[in-house]
């Protein structure tokens, strides 16, 4: 089941959590020995939670 959060302001809250919990754990225990529990725990969310990219809309010289 697949959720999907309409609040913008909510998934901006999130994927800075989840940007800033990553960095602090990459400068600490290096990229490649973080996992995405840890990088959840520490920015005090479910694993669950994920900061996924929003699709843009189509438009310019790139349609």
């Amino acid at each position: 089941m697949n959720s999907v959060v309409e609040d913008p302001l909510l998934v901006a809250k999130r994927r800075n959590q989840l940007t800033l919990a990553a960095i602090t754990l990459f400068s600490r225990e290096g990229f490649h020995k973080a996992t995405v529990k840890e990088i959840a725990e520490e920015a005090g969310v479910s694993p669950g939670t994920r900061a996924t990219p929003t699709p843009q809309p189509r438009g310019g010289s790139n349609s």
